[in-house]
This record gives C-alpha cells, sequence and structure tokens, in this order.
C-alpha cells in the first residue's frame, strides 16, 4: 500500500511539473495567430488571413462581390508593401484581449490587436504601427 501512495504521489508531481512554465493567460496561442496571420500575408494568401479575422474586422468586407475578405483583404493600403521575416518582439495578455508585436525584415514593427472568442481562439482585430 505504501508503495501504491508513493508511486501516485511521484505522478502527481510529474504532472504538477508538466505544466510548469505554460502560460494560463494564452499568451504563446495569440502570438502563434498574430505570426499566421503575418506569414498569410507574406505569402498573399487572403483566405487563410480572413480565416484569422475578428468577426468585428470581418464585419469591414461583404460578403459578395469583388470586395470580399479573401479577395480584397492584400489591396488595401495597409498591406501594399510586401513583408518577410516575421517575429514577435513583444505581447500582452490582459483577459480576452492581447497586443502582439511583430517584426518584419526591414520595416517598422506592427501592433496587432486581437481578441479570444467564447470559443477560446485568438482573432485578430486590428493592425496598427507600433
Amino acid at each position: 500500500m505504501k508503495q501504491l501512495i508513493a508511486a501516485l504521489s511521484v505522478c502527481v508531481v510529474v504532472l504538477a511539473l508538466a505544466g510548469c512554465g505554460e502560460s494560463s493567460s494564452g499568451e504563446a496561442e495569440a502570438e502563434a495567430v498574430a505570426i499566421s496571420f503575418a506569414e498569410a500575408w507574406e505569402e498573399q494568401d487572403g483566405p487563410a488571413a480572413c480565416a484569422l479575422l475578428s468577426d468585428q474586422a470581418d464585419a469591414f468586407f461583404p460578403e459578395e462581390g469583388r470586395f470580399t475578405c479573401d479577395r480584397f483583404i492584400f489591396k488595401s493600403s495597409v498591406f501594399k508593401d510586401p513583408v518577410s521575416g516575421p517575429e514577435v518582439t513583444d505581447s500582452s495578455v490582459d483577459g480576452e484581449a492581447a497586443t502582439v508585436e511583430v517584426t518584419f525584415a526591414g520595416r517598422d514593427p506592427l501592433a496587432f490587436t486581437l481578441t479570444r472568442t467564447p470559443a477560446g481562439e485568438w482573432k485578430v482585430d486590428a493592425i496598427n504601427e507600433s
């Protein structure tokens, strides 16, 4: 019996330590979404970028016609210049909102503002110059 209790105690400690170092705030997940959007921008992949937008951001685009999100997002002035080499340089999470600063080769950093959906997914709300 003592051996069983000792074995279970070791399992509990190992499982507790396995969770150490992980962010419960969602910072890593928010950073991953910002980088995914930046990579879609780099590849000019409209459908991939639009899938990462919040409902609020996506509402700026009509559902049909030549200005739908996937057709128009990279034609707007914000995204006219090509980008490469996105890297996260700073991030913070405050409840259901996150800000992720991303730098690109040869360009000033941009601040991605994200919100967490009720389903727990991070979505891009806005992108501004830092």
